[in-house]
């Protein structure tokens, strides 16, 4: 990947995870929506761990 597609990249990734923040916020004022927070909690923590990352040089 090229330094700029992985700028884009990260940009998109950060975008993502801020929505899914907004998200979670919204969903933890709703009792009943635990479960599905809690899930969303852990796809937004693999997505962060995916963007932490090295990325492998592309040959």
């Amino acid at each position: 990947m090229t330094s700029q597609t992985e700028r884009i990249q990260s940009n998109v990734y950060r975008e993502r995870i801020e929505e899914i923040n907004a998200q979670l916020a919204s969903l933890r004022r709703v009792t009943q929506a635990s479960e599905l927070s809690r899930h969303s909690g852990k796809k937004m923590e693999e997505i962060s761990q995916l963007q932490r990352q090295p990325s492998t040089p592309s040959t």
